[in-house]
């Protein structure tokens, strides 16, 4: 199986060799025998989801070049090596099971889907190989009783309270939910519900479309019609933008958020700064535009150097470059000669860990590794703002 990037990652990745591999001679020389940890994505890079496939995979191939540059990981190299998947859950299953037996990974990162990561859990695939995954791209609650992975994302149930706690805490009470009807945006709904009751309040509406369609004229009917003072959207990116869209339409002036089942980044380009403007975003990981923690310098630095647009150097891309770096800390602490075994217990004892001002705990009984939720706007251009 080939590697699936698209010619703008493949350009990115040839600069980016070149620039830090020049003057490290020395260093090279020193790792002739080094050995090639292998790391394995298989994730949607087609498809509506192309947008974050793409770009967790690019800033998690830019972490890997800098730390391949600087003589890797005890003397090892990283390789990262990708699937397309499709979002299609018996591709899911077969692009797996393929790479961990052709490529042996130490390692997955950025599987992308509940219903894909749970057929691979039911089928069990990743108990079979104890192959530890990091970075899961889910906030299924459910998905963190697995031993095998390892969560950076908080859940979207807790994701979903914080956007409630900031609307109560500005004085709004008439909110409504928009959501995908799956298990997943299920708990962000109870998660809304329980934070309105801390403030003795209840929904005014909630409505939910087809997952996989942008069928949103039922929910738009049902949340219209009460007027809300600000709508949580927990909802993908194309989804979000039929929302906004017909919303605004309406006449609708409510406040809008989005939570990160929607990219950011491609709903301000599908949806245009006109649109974007005033919507507010929740972030599960620390922006790579104000650079506040020196992991988002570095990330900065580095995109700089390739001269990475802005809409390629994002949330997403950034998410793959802090996965990147917690595995590489890890496996700094795995040993000369890494296994599966001796990441997983390596990843098991990352308590308190700073990953560049970004703290990581995770424990025997906790695969949840960060509570990191923020929030921001989309400004007059359509850029985020803090």
């Amino acid at each position: 199986m080939r590697n699936v990037f698209d010619k703008q990652s493949r350009h990115w990745l040839r600069v980016l060799s070149g620039s830090l591999l020049t003057g490290v001679l020395v260093v090279a020389a020193s790792t002739l025998s080094a050995k090639e940890l292998v790391v394995a994505q298989v994730a949607p890079f087609a498809g509506n989801l192309a947008g974050a496939g793409r770009d967790f995979n690019l800033g998690v191939m830019i972490s890997f070049e800098e730390i391949n540059a600087k003589g890797g990981i005890n003397g090892n190299k990283l390789r990262l090596t990708s699937r397309d998947d499709g979002y299609r859950i018996d591709e899911t299953l077969r692009l797996v099971d393929d790479v961990i037996d052709t490529e042996q990974p130490i390692a997955l990162v950025g599987l992308t889907g509940d219903s894909n990561i749970e057929a691979l859990l039911k089928k069990g695939i990743l108990e079979q190989a104890r192959i530890p995954v990091l970075g899961v791209r889910s906030g299924a609650m459910s998905l963190r009783q697995n031993r095998m992975l390892f969560h950076i994302r908080p859940s979207l149930r807790d994701e979903a309270a914080k956007m409630t706690d900031q609307l109560a805490s500005m004085g709004m009470q008439r909110i409504a939910v928009f959501y995908e009807d799956d298990s997943t945006s299920l708990e962000g709904l109870a998660g809304v519900e329980d934070a309105l009751r801390n403030y003795k309040l209840k929904l005014v509406a909630s409505a939910s479309y087809k997952k996989g369609s942008v069928d949103v004229d039922s929910a738009i009917a049902s949340i219209g019609k009460v007027n809300p003072a600000a709508v949580i959207m927990l909802s993908n990116t194309i989804s979000s933008v039929a929302f906004a869209k017909k919303f605004r339409e309406q006449g609708q002036t409510g406040q809008l958020l989005i939570g990160s089942l929607t990219d950011a980044e491609q709903f301000a380009e599908l949806a245009g700064p006109s649109l974007a403007r005033g919507i507010a975003v929740a972030h599960i990981v620390p922006s790579p535009y104000q650079k506040l923690f020196s992991v988002a310098n570095d990330f900065d630095r580095l995109t700089l150097k390739l001269g990475l647009s802005r809409a390629r150097a994002n949330y997403a891309s950034f998410e793959g470059y802090l996965t990147a770096r917690i595995l590489a800390d890890a496996l700094l602490n795995s040993g000369t000669r890494p296994t599966r075994e001796t990441l997983y217990k390596a990843l098991e004892a990352m308590r308190d860990v700073d990953v560049g001002g970004f703290i990581v705990n995770f424990s025997p009984t906790q695969r949840s590794g960060s509570s990191y939720i923020n929030l921001s706007v989309f400004g007059v251009n359509g850029r985020i703002l803090q």
